[in-house]
């Protein structure tokens, strides 16, 4: 007996499949892409030099992956952030809508300050939501707090030289 396969089946098949081998998987309580390794990146195209370069949604790292996104990445901001701090899931879809904004530009990433306390300690990280703005691996800007979205483009494009 055949089963008929739709497109959808697929698509749903596809994302079981990459979701139990940590290819793409959610964190914890943010969205986005998580990336365990450079293989990882490698695999869903982060390093092939294309658009794909720049995720249009943030990537979730963590102290081991933050050092080779950095690397990587050539314009990188980093949103910080804690559980239960309020202004953090404020600014959330601020942080997603920038990253399809300047996909191609700027990748952005997240960062749970609360389960990683090599980069807590490495950037001083005391208050949230802080983005951490990286340019060639280098810190180059810094902001805590939430403002409107027009406001933060123009501080971390003007930290970039993109302004």
């Amino acid at each position: 007996m055949s089963v008929p396969i739709d497109k959808s089946s697929i698509i749903i098949f596809i994302f079981i499949i990459s979701f139990l081998t940590g290819l793409a998987t959610p964190g914890d309580s943010m969205p986005g892409f998580f990336f365990e390794n450079n293989s990882s990146l490698q695999e869903y195209g982060a390093l092939s030099g294309s658009t794909r370069d720049f995720p249009a949604s943030p990537v979730d790292v963590d102290d081991r992956s933050l050092e080779f996104a950095l690397e990587h990445y050539s314009s990188f901001v980093l949103d910080c952030w804690e559980i239960g701090c309020y202004p953090c899931k404020l600014i959330d879809p601020t942080i997603d809508e920038m990253a399809r904004d300047l996909q191609g530009k700027v990748v952005f990433g997240r960062l749970c300050i609360d389960s990683n306390e090599a980069s807590k300690e490495k950037y001083v990280l005391t208050r949230t939501p802080t983005l951490l703005i990286f340019k060639n691996g280098t810190l180059v800007g810094r902001h805590v707090g939430n403002l409107p979205k027009i406001k933060l483009e123009d501080i971390i494009l003007a930290a970039l030289d993109m302004r």
